[in-house]
């Protein structure tokens, strides 16, 4: 634990570090507040909606996760491969729809309800069902 914390307050930059988090912040006030105006729609634009929040959502966990690697000073010349950086932002868009759609599910899903204590037949009702 000690070593990530060194790497974290000697090897980044201070500067990109507090913009990665401004960037993480800002990012996730508005996906909650396009979530939240998902939640109060209904139909296409409720599915429209939602779609937004994950794509925003989804860039902000990648703009912060690029602007924290952009702050690390390796010690050497460092660089991205465009191709494979644009599919970790598709991934991150991908994974935070998939935890999203785990998350929520339908709205009109078949809910399953445990059977309340008071609910469920007594030892002896059963014993005298299943001797019936």
């Amino acid at each position: 634990m000690q070593s990530i914390l060194t790497c974290v307050t000697q090897a980044h930059d201070p500067r990109l570090m507090l913009l990665a988090g401004f960037i993480c912040v800002a990012g996730i006030y508005a996906s909650f507040a396009v979530a939240n105006q998902a939640g109060r729609s209904e139909g296409a634009a409720r599915r429209n909606w939602a779609a937004v929040s994950i794509i925003a959502a989804g860039c902000t966990a990648w703009a912060t996760h690029m602007i924290a690697i952009l702050a690390f000073d390796p010690g050497m010349a460092a660089g991205f491969e465009p191709i494979m950086t644009a599919l970790s932002l598709l991934t991150a868009i991908g994974g935070i729809g998939l935890g999203m759609a785990l998350a929520v599910g339908r709205r009109h899903r078949l809910r399953v309800r445990p059977i309340s204590h008071d609910a469920r037949p007594s030892l002896r009702t059963r014993i005298m069902t299943a001797a019936a």
